[in-house]
């Protein structure tokens, strides 16, 4: 689940995903077993197992088409279709001038690396399967667009910042893409959820959900101001994590009693 960002293409990185960002290897159903009681929210396992295969078929669609415009740009010098995806499936501060409002939303369902992808849906499926069953497919999209429109937003603004304090003057041109928004909100959630499931960051170490979470926010904190992993969009990151907890905080807390 990483928000990138490379030079003038920004992805965004996977952050930790149940069984893979960061290295990471999700607690899977076992530590995600038991659900808070609550008679509001809910959907059976096959709604919540559909939906989140339909997100991954739609990322999936996107990075066939990735494939499809870099081998056209690659072998027959033919840049049509490249630019076409880079306009409507990456977010900058270019895009943005030039009228591509949506591609604030479609850039989270866009990923150029194989690697990339795969990271990404892993943590989606490991976290968002259990969240998607406790909370139902309506509230658990809306958390999901939610997070992910914020992502692209706060990455925006903080590219914005950059570019008017001169340390960042081409930053207009650097495109984020990237499920990681999303799934870092959906993880916040199952964070605060299930505290006690385990992850296993770098496939050997096991922390609980929370601990994970909180280690993430912590180093996207550190890396947007120091930079020192600059393919890494944190500020993206940032804007996913602190709505999933948001939401929590507001909506949620009230009915979901933590296990």
């Amino acid at each position: 689940m990483f928000r990138l960002q490379q030079g003038r293409f920004y992805r965004r990185p996977a952050s930790i995903t149940g069984k893979g960002a960061y290295g990471g290897s999700g607690g899977g159903s076992d530590s995600f077993r038991r659900a808070p009681d609550s008679s509001r929210f809910g959907t059976s396992f096959e709604k919540a197992k559909w939906t989140i295969f339909t997100i991954i078929g739609m990322n999936g669609a996107v990075y066939l088409l990735w494939g499809y415009a870099s081998n056209l740009a690659r072998m027959e010098g033919n840049l049509e279709m490249f630019n076409m995806m880079k306009h409507n499936f990456t977010s900058s501060l270019e895009n943005y001038r030039c009228g591509y409002y949506w591609s604030v939303l479609t850039s989270s369902f866009s990923h150029k690396d194989f690697l990339h992808l795969g990271v990404n849906m892993v943590g989606l499926y490991s976290f968002g399967l259990p969240v998607a069953q406790l909370l139902g497919v309506a509230p658990f999209m809306g958390i999901y667009l939610l997070s992910c429109l914020a992502s692209s937003t706060v990455s925006l603004v903080a590219n914005k910042v950059r570019e008017s304090s001169g340390s960042h003057p081409m930053i207009a041109q650097h495109s984020s893409l990237g499920a990681s928004g999303g799934v870092l909100g959906i993880m916040a959630i199952a964070a605060m959820v299930y505290p006690s499931a385990k992850v296993m960051v770098m496939f050997v170490i096991p922390v609980s959900c929370r601990t994970a979470i909180f280690g993430l926010f912590g180093f996207d904190v550190y890396n947007m101001f120091t930079n020192s992993a600059n393919i890494i969009d944190s500020a993206g990151h940032l804007g996913g994590t602190i709505t999933g907890f948001g939401f929590w905080w507001i909506f949620l807390r009230k009915f979901l009693r933590i296990s």
